[in-house]
């Protein structure tokens, strides 16, 4: 079993500054990924079929119309073996288009790269089914480190041709970017710890062999004899004695093996055989999901996914075969080669050997490990690591359950150990990230600030990027001093506060010294000690300047607020007037302070118009208009005041009520636009209900009264016109014309006589056109007969006239000639 990554914590802090802290780090971007194969440097250094070249040049021409058709089958597929000039290249996907409709489209594409040789060494990235479509098909992979590259394209099932229409490994130039987040080498981070051991009274030295191990380690791949070593180092077995008797014991594993694999001939089948006899025997007591160690094998018989893989490992290397070891979340397991090709090897199982052939060894494997088989097709969730790597999952493991102890310090030694054979081994730097950001964390908790602060040093002194460490690191110097603050003591908590600033620019901390008079203030209002709140808060205007000051001030425009709400509810509005007087007059000038005031009367003025006590609300505001910031907030609230009578009396259908409102607001107001637009309104309402009710008269009726009442106002008159022209349109839409004349006549007052000639000659155009639509020629004339009855020289009607004189004569013709109708009712 290789143990889940751990989670950072990250402190949260009790202030607006921590919580508004923010890691602004600038990062350079990386330069797109582009087709390594496209590169001036790549070569095909060989290939499986030497007499197609022309045609393996057409799969990275760049050009998908051209198809490329080799000779492979199944048991031979077309590789091509790809070289970069000696430069070393990182691959991260491959992308490959199929021929539209070819029958001999690859049917799978599998990537392998080597650093070694153009012959040995290769290791698989990614191997996938094909689907049978023309357009691209990308697959990625980890990043990682290639001098050769080898595309493997295997054929349908019978086929003697395997077809690709374009082939792009896609990646970057020059080594792939680490992983590894720290700014000091594992060496050196481990020098960097040493800073802790006065945290945890702990003295944890890297013994001189497992110093030289690691050197051994940077400096290539491991040895078989060296590689056990370092896996009985990483168990824990640091006396070179005991570490003697192991190999020893090794040893003779070793000659029990080869017997054991004796009458095999193929490195697959001595590899199957392997597995089987160490489960019959080394390994025979069973897995236990924490035996992460190779001395324990020995010792117990038992094992887990990585001891079996380390055991397993370290004798197929002795038996001269190509093992490695594959890491996924939460898992590891070996993988066997024979040349390019591989075969995973589940450790854990017997039947474990190439697990993919067989869905029963899957499922033992998966129960009685409780992990999910993660074959190759998932090679974005696999990273392959040799000796080194697979040794460094031991101490990865021990640092897992350390920290789960709260051993942190170990923790981190062991993570470190682990990063000092394999730099890039991703979960072991997150771990130690993780447990730096949680051991910081639990001290700050407890109370511990300065060791916190030692932690999360030593943290960022390591990776000094790290936004949980960045974040912390505010966080404790925040909840330190508000540690001070609760404390009662507010001088200790401004010398935090003031060596925070220095050690954090960023932080916010000197804004934060408000906050060690604030906050003891805060809880005392919360409980309803106001006077003690404020003596609280008071000092602090002695002590800070600048922002803290600025923000202290805004602090009592707040409690101002907060206190006069509370007192007007306990004690009435009068004592809350009256502390507010007295508390404006403490603070003169205090800008928030006035506002806290000018808010107060307002809420009370408004609450009292909500109660639909308005007359009270005006004489409120004119009562307290002392508090209040200067006469436009005076006018600004009566205004509203009035306006919400009015609204109100013309929401219950009260429109004289509503007129004298507004005449009482005029008239305290004079000239106030909002007032006249509202007055505009109201006629509009007022007229519209009327003639709803009671017609054209009833309509000048309200315009009687409206004009009455606001003599100076202009455009109210329009109000009933408006009204009388609405109804007379929607009876000329309906087709009642008749209808829409006598309403006309009836309203004919409540229009100006230019509004009503334009009426009435809409009502009588739209009529004769009606007519002249629906071919009655006749009653068009007639209708037009009447309208110049009215309006003898109206242009618009002769015109008309001369217009249906025309249609008429038309239509007439058509029909075999013009009746005299036509001149008579046209003279």
């Amino acid at each position: 079993m290789k143990w889940k990554s751990l989670r950072s914590t990250a402190l949260v802090g009790l202030t607006v500054a921590a919580i508004l802290l923010e890691a602004r780090t600038g990062f350079a971007l990386d330069e797109e990924p582009l087709n390594l194969l496209r590169l001036t440097s790549a070569k095909v250094e060989s290939t499986t079929s030497p007499a197609d070249v022309t045609a393996i040049a057409r799969l990275t021409d760049g050009d998908a119309k051209t198809v490329a058709e080799i000779n492979a089958t199944e048991a031979t597929p077309l590789d091509v073996t790809f070289t970069f000039g000696g430069g070393v290249v990182a691959p991260e996907g491959i992308r490959v288009t199929l021929p539209e409709g070819s029958g001999s489209a690859a049917a799978r594409v599998e990537i392998l790269v080597s650093t070694a040789s153009a012959h040995a060494g290769f290791r698989s990235l990614r191997t996938d089914p094909l689907a049978a479509e023309g357009k691209p098909q990308t697959f990625e992979f980890p990043t990682t480190a290639a001098r050769w590259i080898i595309v493997r394209l295997a054929p349908q099932p019978g086929a003697r041709k395997v077809a690709a229409a374009e082939v792009e490994v896609i990646g970057r130039e020059g080594e792939p970017k680490s992983h590894y987040a720290f700014a000091e080498s594992p060496a050196k981070a481990l020098d960097v710890l040493t800073r802790l051991e006065k945290t945890t009274s702990l003295k944890l030295a890297v013994s001189d062999d497992e110093k030289a191990m690691f050197a051994k380690a940077k400096a290539g791949r491991l040895t078989p004899v060296e590689f056990a070593e370092a896996a009985l180092l990483a168990s824990g077995v640091v006396d070179a004695g005991k570490r003697k008797e192991y190999l020893k014991r090794l040893d003779a594993l070793e000659q029990q093996a080869r017997a054991a694999v004796a009458n095999t001939r193929t490195p697959a089948a001595k590899g199957e055989a392997l597995l089987e006899w160490l489960h019959k025997g080394p390994i025979s007591k069973g897995y236990v999901a924490r035996q992460t160690g190779l001395a324990v094998i020995f010792d117990t018989g038992t094992f887990n996914c990585v001891s079996s893989a380390v055991l397993y490992n370290v004798l197929a290397l002795r038996l001269g075969l190509d093992v490695r070891a594959i890491e996924v979340p939460d898992h590891a397991f070996s993988i066997l080669y024979d040349g390019t090709r591989h075969m995973d090897v589940e450790t854990t199982n017997a039947n474990g050997f190439n697990p993919a052939r067989d869905k029963a060894a899957i499922a033992k494997f998966e129960q009685m490990t409780g992990f999910r088989y993660i074959p190759d097709a998932h090679r974005d969730q696999r990273r392959e690591v040799e000796e080194a790597g697979l040794a460094a999952i031991i101490y990865y493991n021990q640092g897992v359950l350390l920290s789960e102890a709260k051993r942190y310090h170990e923790a981190l030694v062991a993570n470190f150990r682990a990063m000092s054979l394999d730099p890039e081994f991703g979960s072991a730097v997150k771990n130690a990230l993780a447990v730096l950001a949680n051991w910081g964390a639990e001290l700050s908790r407890d109370g511990k600030f300065q060791e916190a602060l030692e932690v999360v040093a030593t943290g960022l002194a390591l990776a000094p990027k790290d936004a949980a460490l960045v974040n912390n690191h505010s966080a404790v110097w925040s909840q330190w001093a508000l540690s001070a603050v609760e404390a009662g003591k507010p001088s200790e908590a401004l010398a935090i506060l003031e060596r925070a600033a220095a050690a954090v620019p960023s932080g916010g901390f000197e804004g934060m010294q408000s906050l060690v008079y604030i906050r003891p203030a805060d809880i005392r209002m919360r409980e309803g000690r106001w006077e003690d709140a404020l003596a609280a808060a008071v000092p602090g205007f002695e002590a800070l300047a600048g922002e803290p000051r600025k923000e202290l001030e805004k602090w009592l425009g707040y409690f101002g607020q907060e206190w006069s709400a509370a007192l007007a509810k306990k004690e009435g509005e009068a004592r809350a007037l009256g502390a507010l007087r007295g508390f404006v007059a403490r603070f003169p000038g205090n800008e928030h302070v006035t506002s806290a005031a000018d808010s107060h009367v307002r809420r009370m003025a408004f609450g009292l118009a909500d109660a639909g006590k308005f007359e009270e609300a005006l004489a409120a505001i004119q009562g307290a208009k002392d508090l209040m910031k200067d006469t436009a907030g005076v006018r600004e609230a009566s205004l509203y005041v009035y306006d919400d009578w009015a609204k109100r009396h013309m929401k219950d259908g009260r429109w004289e009520m509503a007129a004298d409102v507004y005449v009482k607001g005029l008239a305290a107001y004079p000239g106030e636009g909002l007032f006249k637009g509202n007055v505009a309104y109201l006629a509009q309402e007022w007229t519209k209900a009327a003639y709803a009710k009671g017609g054209a008269n009833a309509a000048a009726e309200v315009m009687k009264s409206m004009a009455e009442r606001f003599p100076g106002l202009t455009g109210l008159s329009k109000s009933g016109g408006n009204e009388l022209q609405r109804a007379v349109n929607a009876r000329v839409e309906e087709g009642k014309y008749e209808e829409a004349l006598a309403a006309l006549e009836k309203g004919r007052q409540l229009l100006e006589d230019s509004d009503a000639e334009q009426t009435y000659l809409y009502v009588y155009d739209f009529w004769a056109r009606n007519r002249m639509e629906a071919g009655a020629w006749e009653e068009a004339a007639d209708v037009y007969l009447k309208a110049l009855a009215r309006y003898p020289e109206a242009g618009m009607l002769k015109q008309n006239v001369a217009y249906l004189g025309q249609e008429w004569t038309k239509a007439a013709y058509t029909k075999g000639g013009a009746p005299a109708a036509i001149e008579q009712k046209s003279r």
